[in-house]
């Protein structure tokens, strides 16, 4: 009786720790952007890696903790992003240009037009949480970089942060399903125009004080 071969997975050689643990998300994200979260599986993750299962059990404890990990980098891609930013230094102009360089320099941002895979992972609590809390510290830094002097009162750079940051989600949202009806940089500009007005009533309030 013939016994049938098995196909190896290429290994690759010997690398670094922190190199294998890359090349596993690297391989994790995508997968779960061509297939989706749940029907990926830790085999095909290692293959895609060209490790052993075993190399993947041996930097994470199951597919959950892969996915928080990628959660983790792409969240700190945002904050790190405006972390260094000049206080109170940005119009809202400024800052939706930023935040595309941001998108630019990586790969990863592109998942966040997959909705079927936005809706499976937002189901995981703990990777919910971590989306809330890490959305909630990137906001902080946004407000922080923000001109004071765009509002009257300082409470109010929440408002415009969150507007601005949601405004710059929907033109990426727009660019990626109606390419031909969305000029990115007027429409961003055309944006930071109705701040410039506010700033300039807001500054003729202060001297009718």
């Amino acid at each position: 009786m013939k016994v049938k071969k098995t196909r190896r997975i290429k290994q690759s050689p010997k690398l670094p720790a922190e190199t294998r643990r890359y090349q596993l998300l690297k391989a994790a994200h995508k997968l779960f952007d061509k297939k989706g979260y749940r029907a990926t599986t830790l085999d095909e993750i290692a293959h895609g890696a060209g490790l052993t299962k075993g190399a993947v059990y041996h930097h994470f404890k199951n597919k959950e903790a892969i996915l928080l990990e990628l959660t983790h980098l792409i969240l700190n891609a945002y904050k790190d992003g405006v972390r260094d930013l000049p206080k109170g230094s940005l119009r809202p102009g400024d800052l939706i240009l930023h935040l595309k360089e941001i998108d630019e320099g990586t790969s990863m941002h592109k998942a966040r037009y997959n909705m079927s895979l936005l809706v499976e992972v937002i189901k995981v609590k703990q990777v919910r949480q971590t989306i809330e809390d890490g959305y909630e510290e990137f906001l902080k830094l946004c407000d922080r970089c923000l001109d004071p002097s765009l509002v009257r009162s300082r409470k109010m750079i929440r408002q415009i942060t969150i507007l601005t940051v949601n405004f710059y989600d929907g033109l990426c949202w727009g660019a990626f399903m109606y390419p031909t009806h969305i000029d990115f940089d007027k429409q961003a500009s055309l944006f930071a125009s109705l701040f410039n007005k506010e700033k300039s009533d807001n500054m003729k309030a202060q001297r009718a004080k």
